[in-house]
Parts: structure tokens; C-alpha cells; sequence
């Protein structure tokens, strides 16, 4: 013996297949374009810095290279600062003796 099924079953099992292909429908004309282009995004060549150290944006292939580019010369230029502002390195000899 089968037992009848509900009317309020039905009409809200066709509501979420309406409302379920209504959105299919958006995201898919949503990624044509078709509802306009989202604004330039800004070039943001620094790392967030979160206690001191680099932290980069993550992408599909890894790190954002613009970052790691920028963080790289970053250092290279505060070396390149130490360096000559530093006395002569002590000689080899002396701090491998010690």
C-alpha cells in the first residue's frame, strides 16, 4: 500500500528546482560577463608584514612573484646598506681560531 504524497511535497521540491536553475543561470552569465566587469584591481607589490616577517599573497602557482620580486630587492638594497656602512670583515683566520 503506497501512501499519497503531500501537495506542499511537490510544490516545494518544483520551488528548489526553479530557485536551484535560477542560479545556475546567474553564475553562468555572471562568468560570461554579462552583468558588467568588476573594477582594475590595484597593484599591491608589498607584502602584508604580520609580526615582523613577509607574508605573501598566495596564488595558483605559489607566491605572487611581484611580491617575492619586491621583498628580494628589499633585502638586496638593507644588504647592499650593511655592507657599506659595516668596518672590514675580521679575517678569516681570526674568528675561526676562536
Amino acid at each position: 500500500m503506497r501512501l499519497p504524497v503531500p501537495w506542499w511535497n511537490v510544490r516545494v521540491t518544483w520551488l528548489f528546482v526553479v530557485i536551484a536553475v535560477i542560479v545556475i543561470a546567474g553564475a553562468f552569465v555572471a562568468s560570461l560577463g554579462l552583468l558588467g566587469e568588476l573594477p582594475p584591481a590595484d597593484l599591491d607589490l608589498r607584502p602584508d608584514r604580520i609580526d615582523g616577517e613577509a607574508e605573501f599573497d598566495v596564488v595558483v602557482r605559489g607566491y605572487r612573484m611581484d611580491e617575492v620580486d619586491a621583498e628580494l630587492a628589499r633585502l638586496n638594497a638593507q644588504i647592499a646598506s650593511l655592507e657599506a656602512s659595516s668596518p672590514e670583515p675580521p679575517d678569516e683566520k681570526s674568528w675561526l681560531s676562536s
